[in-house]
């Protein structure tokens, strides 16, 4: 069995205690360790609280919210202070299903994995049958950052997350940021994360399933000047026309499905003219 040291990281922000708790009860037993960014919760000292007294978590907290990306780089420089080789990241709902870390631990010796990922069952919809497969793993495109057991080291060597995109697409910027390098992310067939994407439902439209998220709109803001910028960051490695027909698709889901269509509409169409107008990389720029 790999030695190598495994941490896990938490980010938190004004989370339900008790599926918190539920969360870290899961992970516990598997690391030794664990921390937890909390991004301006107002109800951190509920969660000082819920963890005092236990010596394997530590606490960073953050007097306001910063985005995802900012509190994921924190977990990853702690992670490296801490001599941890790899971290386990999870969403604050998220809860690790017995035997997760057992079964990453078989893939952590292979060549240039950097990544390591599962299956995972949403809370509101199941198992999306689309991402089921048969054999015992198989080398992934990308995948969320809720479930994904990240090599310390190469995250680093990349920079780390692009703050810059605050929330959404973060993860997927940084699995295309370490393929570019030559990394592999290997996905295990293992059900490994009870996961819940946002208020999600499932709908039917003309006979295919689609699921509808019920962002709010400063989250379709995001989500669309994220993929516009991640197509442009990541030209030449991703298929540009794949990406806009699912965002696209995105606001088409809203027309058609979720409430206050206009003000989503409208933050979403915005947020793709920002993504034409955010900058690039700096090393990016010069080519």
């Amino acid at each position: 069995m790999n030695e190598e040291i495994i941490g896990a990281g938490i980010v938190t922000y004004n989370p339900d205690i008790e599926r918190l708790k539920e969360n870290i009860n899961s992970i516990m037993s598997q690391v030794s360790q664990l921390v937890i960014v909390d991004n301006g919760s107002d109800n951190v000292d509920d969660i000082c609280s819920m963890i005092e007294g236990n010596s394997g978590i530590y606490m960073v907290w953050n007097e306001e919210n910063g985005g995802i990306a900012k509190a994921l780089n924190q977990i990853m420089h702690f992670a490296d202070e801490h001599n941890w080789d790899w971290v386990l990241t999870l969403d604050q709902d998220s809860v690790t299903m017995p035997g997760l870390i057992d079964n990453y631990r078989k893939y952590m010796d292979y060549d240039k994995v950097a990544m390591i990922t599962c299956l995972f069952l949403d809370r509101n919809y199941g198992i999306q049958q689309e991402y089921e497969f048969s054999e015992e793993y198989r080398y992934a495109e990308r995948c969320i950052t809720s479930g994904c057991l990240t090599k310390v080291a190469p995250c680093l060597e990349t920079g780390g997350f692009d703050e810059g995109m605050f929330i959404d697409y973060v993860d997927f910027d940084m699995c295309y940021m370490l393929t570019e390098r030559g990394y592999k992310i290997l996905q295990s067939s293992f059900r490994g994360i009870l996961h819940e994407l946002g208020n999600s439902q499932r709908k039917e439209f003309f006979g295919r399933e689609v699921i509808v998220t019920n962002h709010s709109p400063s989250r379709r803001y995001y989500y669309s000047r994220n993929v516009v910028y991640f197509i442009r960051k990541h030209r030449g490695y991703v298929s540009a026309l794949r990406y806009y027909i699912k965002l696209y698709g995105r606001l088409g889901v809203v027309l058609l499905y979720e409430n206050n269509k206009f003000n989503k509409l409208k933050y979403g169409f915005k947020g793709i003219i920002d993504g034409y107008k955010m900058p690039l990389p700096k090393k990016m720029q010069k080519e």
